[in-house]
């Protein structure tokens, strides 16, 4: 088992690890599996440091990254990313698909600990006040970055949407057209003209979405960066 970074209470894993980090662990597990192509996943893994770290003696939190745990993924039918699987003793307890914000999974986090590890740490007010810093500081970066997010996706989706729906009609209809006989040779042809088609007509649509999104996300990801440095400084200040 291996952590990213050396203070990070996350634990990286592949398959030949599961059985010995999730099955056999002696605490509940939560079990992140998430892509480093997937902004999501990339998103929602920045809070789940700050509650990997603030229930680490109560909760292991690992994570698995597709596709280099296909054979974990295809077990527990994992077919999109970020999803997350409790475990309490061997057993999925719980599962959650997609993208969630900090104030959810804080929820999930501390439903998680009452039921399965022994209630929540101590909630004295001078931990009351840091998670009300760290939570303000999340929710605006969240806030700044739907600002952003939220309009860029409208205008791509101008373009995107009907030329996806022009896409799966045009493959429906070659689809059909194979159970026609159609040469597996001429088959994949048109997919692939198809396809190209679709990504000259929207390439430069997601390119210029892009090119808005990621800085923004990237002030995210510093944003509570920031507010989580600050978070453990005041802990361990206690």
């Amino acid at each position: 088992m291996t952590n990213t970074h050396q203070d990070s209470a996350i634990v990286h894993i592949g398959d030949d690890q599961f059985e010995s980090a999730v099955l056999g662990s002696d605490k509940p597990v939560l079990l992140d599996f998430y892509s480093d192509t997937c902004p999501p996943c990339l998103m929602m893994g920045t809070v789940l440091e700050k509650l990997a770290w603030q229930h680490r003696h109560k909760v292991t939190v690992v994570k698995m990254r597709l596709p280099d745990c296909k054979a974990t993924a295809e077990g527990f039918e994992i077919t999109s990313v970020p999803t997350l699987l409790f475990f309490h003793n061997g057993e999925v307890v719980q599962t959650e698909v997609g993208y969630e914000d900090y104030a959810y999974l804080r929820d999930l986090f501390d439903d998680f600990v009452a039921h399965y590890a022994g209630g929540n740490n101590v909630d004295d007010a001078q931990a009351e006040a840091e998670e009300i810093a760290f939570e303000e500081a999340v929710l605006a970066a969240e806030t700044a970055f739907n600002a952003v997010e939220e309009p860029a996706h409208a205008t791509l989706n101008i373009v995107y949407e009907p030329a996806a729906d022009e896409l799966d009609a045009a493959l429906a209809q070659l689809a059909a057209s194979r159970d026609d006989d159609l040469p597996s040779d001429q088959y994949e042809a048109q997919d692939q003209a198809l396809v190209a088609a679709f990504r000259a007509k929207t390439d430069e649509a997601v390119n210029a979405y892009r090119a808005v999104v990621r800085p923004a996300r990237q002030v995210y990801f510093d944003a509570v960066a920031e507010a989580f440095a600050a978070y453990k400084n005041d802990c361990d200040e206690k």
